[in-house]
C-alpha cells in the first residue's frame, strides 16, 4: 500500500509541474502577441494546464497526507507540517494570480469580437506590469498580521540578483503569476516601501 500511495503522490506532483509548465508556456506566448485573438487562444490553452496544476495540487496533498499516516509519520511532523503550510501559499498564489489571467482572457475575447485592435490595458494585464509598465519582481514570502492564514503583505524581491526587497501590501496587489511568482501593481512601484 505504502508504494502505491508513494507511485501516486509523485505522479500528482509531476501533473502539477507539467500543468504549471502548459500554463507557463501558454501565459509566456501570449506577451509577444499584440492582437488580442491571438493572446485569447494562448490563454484558452493555458486553461489545460490550470487544470493539471489543480489535479496535480489536490493528489498531492491528498496521497501525501494518506503517505504520512500510513508510513506513520504523521501531520505533526516538521517537515510535513512546512509542505503542507507551502501547499496553502502555493494555491492562495495560484488563486491570485489565476484571477489576473482569467480578467485578461475575458478583455481579450472582447477585444478580439470588438474588432481585434491591440489594447495598452491588455498588454499590461498580460505582460504583469505595474501600472508604470515595469516588472515589479518576485514573491519572496507572505507576511502576516491580521489573521494566521491570510497574508497582509508579500516580501517581494525587485530583481533576480538583487537584494533589495519591497512590502507589497496585498490591496494594492493586481496580479501574480503563479508560474514565475511575479507581481504586478495596481500603484505606482515607487509608491512601496523597501526594506533590507
Amino acid at each position: 500500500m505504502t508504494k502505491a500511495l508513494l507511485f501516486m503522490h509523485l505522479v500528482s506532483a509531476f501533473l502539477l509541474v507539467a500543468g504549471a509548465t502548459v500554463a507557463g508556456v501558454a501565459q509566456i506566448s501570449a506577451l509577444r502577441r499584440e492582437r488580442p485573438s491571438e493572446i485569447v487562444l494562448l490563454l484558452r490553452l493555458a486553461r489545460p494546464g490550470v487544470a493539471l496544476v489543480n489535479l496535480g495540487a489536490l493528489g498531492t496533498l491528498a496521497f501525501g497526507i494518506a503517505l504520512a499516516e500510513q508510513t506513520d509519520i504523521g501531520l505533526d511532523t516538521g517537515w510535513v507540517s512546512a509542505s503542507l503550510a507551502l501547499w496553502v501559499v502555493m494555491m492562495l498564489l495560484g488563486g491570485l494570480g489565476g484571477r489576473s489571467a482569467r480578467h485578461a482572457r475575458e478583455l481579450a475575447e472582447r477585444l478580439a469580437a470588438e474588432g481585434d485592435h491591440p489594447s495598452e490595458e491588455l498588454r499590461s494585464l498580460v505582460s504583469h506590469r505595474d501600472n508604470d509598465g515595469r516588472v515589479v519582481g518576485t514573491v519572496e514570502c507572505p507576511m502576516y498580521g491580521t489573521y494566521p492564514d491570510v497574508p497582509d503583505a508579500l516580501s517581494v524581491r525587485a530583481g533576480r540578483f538583487s537584494r533589495q526587497r519591497r512590502l507589497v501590501p496585498a490591496d494594492t496587489i493586481a496580479e501574480i503569476d503563479p508560474a514565475s511568482g511575479v507581481v504586478a501593481l495596481r500603484v505606482a512601484r515607487n509608491t512601496i516601501r523597501r526594506f533590507l
